[in-house]
């Protein structure tokens, strides 16, 4: 049988290091012919050549938070910002800051592990 313990200082660590060195940011650029078909209409209809631009960045430190009882739970903060790009234009669709709360609750059963992952606190705040 094997026993183990994880603590949450490994992934604070692992957390910290990101946000200290500003590896927590995501830039996602998706052509109007490659979005879903709804969305194609409305990218042509602002500009026919225009990319779509998906950048996300971290705003606090993520924090995890382990229980027996409610598993591993991670903070996010950051800033999300959608924007229609072309050449010479420039169109934001969304500018916000969101926290979100992730839970990931471990099982074990029959000799594997299986996971359960829920969104338990989203709080979005659109300008």
């Amino acid at each position: 049988m094997v026993g183990i313990l994880i603590s949450d200082s490994i992934p604070n660590t692992f957390f910290a290091h990101i946000f200290k060195n500003k590896l927590g940011s995501l830039i996602e650029r998706i052509e109007s012919q490659h979005l879903p078909r709804p969305f194609r209409k409305i990218a042509s209809m602002m500009c026919s050549k225009c990319f779509l631009e998906i950048s996300a960045n971290l705003t606090e430190q993520p924090r995890v938070e382990i229980s027996a009882k409610s598993g591993a739970r991670v903070e996010l903060a950051g800033d999300v910002l959608l924007q229609f790009q072309g050449r010479e234009e420039l169109h934001s669709l969304i500018n916000a800051t969101t926290r979100l709360h992730v839970t990931l609750k471990p099982t074990i059963r029959h000799s594997r592990l299986y996971g359960d992952i829920a969104l338990t606190n989203v709080d979005v705040k659109v300008y």
